[in-house]
């Protein structure tokens, strides 16, 4: 399959850096689906991913991180993008193609999960110094741990089965060759 003029490249990282800031805003805005939107957000570095255009996903990463902490005014709804989200599906990609064990590449994943979310809650704890919020929870934190294991699960199995959607669906509608 013939590659992306550079300038469809371009064109394509900017399509990813709008989609990703129009996302985090809205799941910094909205009460309920919050999640799915972040997840949706997620999404959008896989078409930069799928045709090869790793440096670009990277600074659309980087890009729509910048952005969003500037303009959505509650720099707590950015945490999960910044920290996790926004660049899990560039590490995914780059172990689902470069380990060949399927467990041990899960086993990874998983370990990447868990590293920068625990950043997140370092960060959550002595930048944004939310002490109070995180000694309220009345969840054992063990339980919690098991809770985000599973949710680990969750948006790796999701974000695969959206990359197969993706393939096979939509990339030829969105990524024409012509």
């Amino acid at each position: 399959m013939a590659r992306l003029s550079s300038a469809k490249g371009m064109a394509l990282g900017a399509m990813t850096v709008a989609l990703n800031v129009l996302s985090v805003y809205v799941a910094s805005m909205i009460p309920t689906m919050r999640a799915a939107v972040y997840f949706l957000s997620a999404l959008f570095v896989y078409v930069l991913l799928c045709e090869k255009i790793y440096g670009g996903a990277i600074l659309s990463y980087i890009a729509s991180s910048l952005i969003v902490f500037l303009i959505v005014p509650n720099k707590l709804a950015v945490i999960p993008y910044i920290a996790l989200l926004g660049h899990f599906g560039i590490f995914k990609i780059f172990i689902d193609r470069k380990v060949k064990d399927k467990f041990i590449g899960f086993m990874l994943k998983l370990i990447y999960c868990n590293a920068f979310t625990g950043i997140a809650v370092v960060l959550l704890v002595f930048v944004f110094e939310i002490k109070d919020f995180i000694a309220s929870i009345a969840i054992a934190p063990w339980i919690i741990a098991l809770l985000m294991q599973a949710v680990f699960v969750a948006l790796n199995v999701l974000y695969t089965l959206c990359q197969q959607f993706y393939v096979t669906k939509l990339r030829f509608l969105i990524v024409s060759r012509r």
